[in-house]
């Protein structure tokens, strides 16, 4: 977003890669500050952008979404061998 598109603040979220689990989400909300002090906000030629509040949220590691056929039949077959295998 541009500083003359706005109302002075926007939005910036960085989104980690997929299977970086080291990276993190980081979210801020910033506000253009007109380079020349002199200048009204809304009128400026030129504006840089200052952090006003931002936070870094960790990826969370996922399990698999789906299991796979052999997990599916371990599981089918370790409970038909053991009922109560569900109940621990």
């Amino acid at each position: 977003m541009e500083p003359y598109d706005s109302d002075g603040f926007y939005l910036t979220i960085e989104a980690p890669e997929p299977g970086d689990d080291e990276a993190s989400w980081e979210i801020e909300v910033s506000r253009w500050v007109p380079d020349d002090p002199e200048e009204e906000p809304g009128n400026h030629t030129s504006a840089t952008g200052h952090a006003v509040v931002g936070c870094a949220l960790p990826v969370v590691p996922t399990l698999p979404v789906v299991p796979t056929a052999e997990e599916i039949a371990h599981l089918l077959t370790s409970v038909d061998e053991k009922p109560l295998l569900l109940a621990e």
